[in-house]
């Protein structure tokens, strides 16, 4: 995935280059300074409106398969309502409270676990590492007419890098969603084992997973 990127980036910044060379050299104003200004700002658009583009599409593919995954139990249907991303919250090294949002994918082998990854040296890493501890997460709201959303009475967090990490990846090749270099990253595993239903009509009950 890398090489794809770069060789993008690559035949953009020729071809950005050689339209720069040849309206420069073209004089085509008749002026040197205006041509070499108006050169350089249709050679910057070109190369720049490209890398807007791919950016735009990564982060939507992004959007679009983060999430839930697996069969479509019952938390699995209400997370196919919800975006692929949870506000999540840990305790830092001084036993305070620490919140992130993150992307998350769902095991396809397990309804109640779910995937993240951060990089190795993030501040986030170095706290869960400390201890593997209870965590807490709530996805966003669907929509302001439904307010439906899912938060946790009890989850918790395991660590996995290195070797660990890219078996995972083997057996769980989603996650790849989440970063293409998930299997070189430290890969948080959220395992719930109660969530609570919230919604703005006033339904609210709880789900506990064995």
């Amino acid at each position: 995935m890398y090489l794809k990127r770069f060789i993008q980036l690559l035949v953009v910044f020729i071809i950005s280059s050689i339209l720069w060379v040849w309206l420069y050299q073209s004089n085509f104003l008749g002026n040197q300074l205006a041509s070499f200004i108006v050169a350089m700002t249709i050679g910057y658009g070109l190369l720049v409106l490209p890398l807007v583009v791919l950016t735009l599409m990564k982060g939507r593919r992004k959007a679009e398969s983060v999430g839930s995954y697996g069969e479509a139990g019952r938390l699995t249907k209400i997370l196919n309502e919800l975006p692929g991303y949870i506000v999540f919250t840990w305790q830092d090294e001084h036993a305070n409270p620490a919140t992130a949002i993150m992307s998350f994918v769902q095991s396809s082998r397990s309804e109640n676990v779910f995937y993240m990854v951060t990089e190795p040296q993030s501040t986030k890493a170095h706290d869960l590492l400390r201890h593997q501890q209870q965590v807490s997460f709530t996805t966003w709201f669907n929509e302001l007419s439904q307010g439906m959303r899912i938060s946790s009475n009890k989850a918790r967090v395991q660590t996995l890098q290195n070797e660990k990490a890219q078996l995972l990846v083997e057996t769980e090749p989603n996650i790849l969603n989440l970063h293409e270099n998930a299997a070189n990253m430290m890969i948080l595993k959220m395992t719930v084992d109660s969530v609570l239903y919230e919604d703005f009509k006033g339904k609210r009950w709880t789900m506990a997973f064995k």
